[in-house]
Protein backbone atom coordinates (compact mmCIF):
# COMPACT_ATOMS: atom_id res chain seq x y z
CA UNK A 1 0.00 0.00 0.00
CA UNK A 2 2.70 2.31 0.80
CA UNK A 3 4.47 1.67 -2.61
CA UNK A 4 1.56 1.81 -4.68
CA UNK A 5 -1.19 2.98 -3.07
CA UNK A 6 -4.52 1.87 -1.85
CA UNK A 7 -6.16 1.26 -5.05
CA UNK A 8 -4.05 -0.41 -6.23
CA UNK A 9 -4.09 -2.96 -3.57
CA UNK A 10 -7.94 -2.99 -3.59
CA UNK A 11 -7.62 -3.86 -7.41
CA UNK A 12 -5.05 -7.30 -6.46
CA UNK A 13 -7.10 -8.47 -3.71
CA UNK A 14 -9.37 -10.36 -5.95
CA UNK A 15 -10.97 -10.12 -9.79
CA UNK A 16 -14.07 -9.05 -8.59
CA UNK A 17 -12.88 -5.67 -6.72
CA UNK A 18 -12.17 -2.34 -7.87
CA UNK A 19 -10.84 0.76 -7.17
CA UNK A 20 -12.05 3.71 -9.95
CA UNK A 21 -12.12 7.47 -9.13
CA UNK A 22 -12.19 6.89 -5.47
CA UNK A 23 -14.49 4.28 -5.38
CA UNK A 24 -14.46 0.66 -4.12
CA UNK A 25 -16.81 -1.34 -6.58
CA UNK A 26 -17.29 -5.50 -5.78
CA UNK A 27 -19.22 -7.13 -8.41
CA UNK A 28 -21.65 -9.22 -6.73
CA UNK A 29 -25.10 -10.86 -6.78
CA UNK A 30 -26.34 -8.02 -4.11
CA UNK A 31 -26.52 -4.17 -5.51
CA UNK A 32 -26.43 -2.16 -2.05
CA UNK A 33 -24.60 1.56 -2.36
CA UNK A 34 -22.80 2.85 0.96
CA UNK A 35 -23.63 6.49 1.84
CA UNK A 36 -20.44 7.52 3.48
CA UNK A 37 -18.22 4.50 4.57
CA UNK A 38 -15.09 6.29 6.22
CA UNK A 39 -13.38 3.00 6.87
CA UNK A 40 -13.52 -0.43 5.14
CA UNK A 41 -12.16 -3.37 7.59
CA UNK A 42 -10.62 -5.61 5.17
CA UNK A 43 -10.71 -9.15 6.49
CA UNK A 44 -8.56 -11.68 5.21
CA UNK A 45 -9.42 -14.97 5.15
CA UNK A 46 -8.46 -18.27 3.44
CA UNK A 47 -11.77 -20.77 4.13
CA UNK A 48 -13.67 -17.91 2.45
CA UNK A 49 -14.29 -16.59 -0.97
CA UNK A 50 -14.85 -12.50 -1.73
CA UNK A 51 -17.88 -11.37 0.75
CA UNK A 52 -18.59 -7.86 1.31
CA UNK A 53 -20.25 -7.12 4.41
CA UNK A 54 -22.53 -4.23 5.00
CA UNK A 55 -24.25 -3.08 9.04
CA UNK A 56 -27.91 -2.23 8.06
CA UNK A 57 -27.80 0.84 10.19
CA UNK A 58 -24.67 1.97 8.75
CA UNK A 59 -23.75 2.19 12.59
CA UNK A 60 -19.93 0.12 11.99
CA UNK A 61 -17.42 0.05 9.28
CA UNK A 62 -17.90 -1.77 5.87
CA UNK A 63 -16.20 -4.96 5.70
CA UNK A 64 -14.75 -6.77 3.18
CA UNK A 65 -13.06 -10.36 3.49
CA UNK A 66 -11.02 -11.27 0.93
CA UNK A 67 -9.61 -14.95 0.07
CA UNK A 68 -5.85 -14.85 0.57
CA UNK A 69 -4.05 -16.26 -2.71
CA UNK A 70 -2.47 -19.29 -1.61
CA UNK A 71 0.34 -20.90 -3.72
CA UNK A 72 0.49 -24.79 -4.68
CA UNK A 73 2.95 -25.53 -1.49
CA UNK A 74 0.71 -24.13 0.87
CA UNK A 75 2.42 -20.80 1.03
CA UNK A 76 1.35 -17.70 0.28
CA UNK A 77 1.14 -16.71 -3.72
CA UNK A 78 3.50 -12.61 -4.36
CA UNK A 79 1.35 -11.72 -7.48
CA UNK A 80 3.82 -10.30 -9.99
CA UNK A 81 6.80 -10.96 -8.88
CA UNK A 82 10.01 -11.09 -10.58
CA UNK A 83 12.79 -13.43 -9.87
CA UNK A 84 15.04 -11.05 -8.78
CA UNK A 85 13.08 -9.60 -6.08
CA UNK A 86 12.84 -13.87 -4.93
CA UNK A 87 16.56 -13.63 -4.34
CA UNK A 88 17.05 -9.97 -3.33
CA UNK A 89 13.67 -9.79 -1.39
CA UNK A 90 11.06 -6.71 -2.41
CA UNK A 91 12.33 -3.92 -0.89
CA UNK A 92 15.87 -4.14 -2.36
CA UNK A 93 14.26 -5.01 -5.68
CA UNK A 94 12.81 -2.15 -5.18
CA UNK A 95 15.18 0.41 -4.59
CA UNK A 96 17.36 -1.30 -7.10
CA UNK A 97 14.96 -0.56 -9.35
CA UNK A 98 14.56 3.19 -8.59
CA UNK A 99 18.41 3.50 -9.39
CA UNK A 100 18.78 4.09 -12.81
CA UNK A 101 19.62 7.51 -12.35
CA UNK A 102 21.73 8.61 -8.90
CA UNK A 103 19.61 9.24 -5.73
CA UNK A 104 20.67 9.71 -1.91
CA UNK A 105 19.46 7.81 1.05
CA UNK A 106 17.22 10.38 1.34
CA UNK A 107 15.56 10.42 -1.66
CA UNK A 108 14.97 6.72 -1.92
CA UNK A 109 13.32 6.99 1.70
CA UNK A 110 10.43 9.02 0.68
CA UNK A 111 10.05 7.64 -2.33
CA UNK A 112 9.30 4.75 -1.40
CA UNK A 113 8.05 5.53 2.01
CA UNK A 114 10.80 4.04 4.09
CA UNK A 115 12.97 4.81 7.05
CA UNK A 116 16.16 6.74 5.86
CA UNK A 117 18.12 4.10 8.15
CA UNK A 118 15.83 1.04 6.56
CA UNK A 119 17.57 2.18 3.40
CA UNK A 120 20.65 2.75 3.42
CA UNK A 121 20.51 -0.99 5.57
CA UNK A 122 19.96 -2.29 2.19
CA UNK A 123 21.90 0.16 0.51
CA UNK A 124 24.79 -1.14 1.83
CA UNK A 125 24.13 -4.84 1.64
CA UNK A 126 23.30 -3.80 -2.42
CA UNK A 127 27.02 -1.90 -2.75
CA UNK A 128 28.43 -5.01 -1.00
CA UNK A 129 27.14 -7.68 -3.38
CA UNK A 130 28.14 -5.04 -6.12
CA UNK A 131 24.99 -4.29 -7.64
CA UNK A 132 25.41 -0.44 -6.61
CA UNK A 133 28.11 2.59 -6.77
CA UNK A 134 28.32 5.14 -4.34
CA UNK A 135 29.80 8.37 -5.31
CA UNK A 136 29.95 11.39 -2.62
CA UNK A 137 29.38 14.95 -3.56
CA UNK A 138 30.04 17.05 -0.69
CA UNK A 139 27.78 15.61 2.11
CA UNK A 140 25.50 13.44 0.03
CA UNK A 141 26.38 9.98 -1.24
CA UNK A 142 24.55 8.85 -4.35
CA UNK A 143 23.83 5.46 -5.06
CA UNK A 144 22.91 4.08 -8.92
CA UNK A 145 22.93 0.74 -10.54
CA UNK A 146 26.03 -0.95 -11.77
CA UNK A 147 26.52 -3.07 -14.86
CA UNK A 148 25.80 -6.18 -12.79
CA UNK A 149 22.55 -4.90 -11.70
CA UNK A 150 21.58 -3.48 -14.79
CA UNK A 151 22.58 -7.01 -16.12
CA UNK A 152 20.65 -8.89 -13.66
CA UNK A 153 17.27 -6.68 -13.96
CA UNK A 154 17.20 -7.38 -17.62
CA UNK A 155 17.71 -10.74 -17.49
CA UNK A 156 14.73 -11.68 -15.25
CA UNK A 157 12.37 -9.28 -17.26
CA UNK A 158 12.47 -6.93 -14.42
CA UNK A 159 12.64 -3.89 -16.83
CA UNK A 160 15.68 -2.47 -15.97
CA UNK A 161 15.59 1.34 -16.64
CA UNK A 162 12.83 1.74 -17.90
CA UNK A 163 10.81 0.06 -15.04
CA UNK A 164 12.86 2.55 -12.41
CA UNK A 165 10.49 5.85 -14.36
CA UNK A 166 7.22 3.80 -14.21
CA UNK A 167 7.45 3.82 -10.47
Amino acid sequence: MARQGTGAVLDSLHPDTGWHDGTLTVRSPFRTTVPHAPAVVMIPTVTGDLTPGLDPMFQHDTMLCYPVPRAPSGRRAVQGGHPAADVLGATRHSLLLSLGRPLTTTELAELHHLDPSTVSYHLTRLHRAGLLTRTRHGHRVYYRRTPQAEQLLSATGSGGSSAARRR
